[in-house]
């Protein structure tokens, strides 16, 4: 008797030490939960697709034959995509790095966005850029430097 006695305490102290003492989080909390991960790491985020093409502007037009056309700058253009599930950004900034054929990073260029990015929202832009060294361009690199997120 003693023994089972024993037997059946041991069983409840162990039952008892096992038992998951904190609660269920209600999906509110698993939401704001979610929405904190998801701010704190918008690059994992925001996905950037982007492509850079000359600029060409306009300059005599003609009746019989080709018109007339001379490269001012560079037509940045791109898209910013969402794949967050409750996050939503804003004020998001690209940075567009333009690079030589050594390979150097020649000139710099930050275009910040002020509108609100949803979930699973994707927004093009198209841009002209006028880079300081232009003939010395041979590629390019972007990428998404910073963005805030809606309160």
């Amino acid at each position: 008797m003693r023994l089972l006695i024993l037997i059946c305490l041991s069983w409840a102290l162990i039952n008892l030490i096992s038992c998951d003492s904190t609660p269920n989080k209600s999906p509110q909390e698993l939401r704001m939960e979610l929405r904190n991960q998801e701010a704190l790491n918008f690059s994992s985020y925001l996905k950037l697709t982007s492509s850079l093409k000359p600029n060409q502007v306009l300059v005599k037009t003609r009746l019989f034959g080709a018109d007339e056309y001379d490269q001012r700058g560079f037509v940045f253009s791109y898209s910013i995509r969402n794949t967050a599930s409750v996050a939503i950004y804003k004020d998001v900034q690209v940075v567009v790095e333009l690079v030589s054929k050594t390979q150097s990073v020649i000139d710099k260029i930050v275009l910040t966005k002020y509108e609100f990015f949803q979930p699973g929202q994707e927004l093009s832009f198209n841009d002209v850029i006028n880079p300081n060294h232009e003939k010395d361009l041979a590629s390019f690199n972007a990428y998404v430097l910073g963005a805030k997120t809606k309160e």
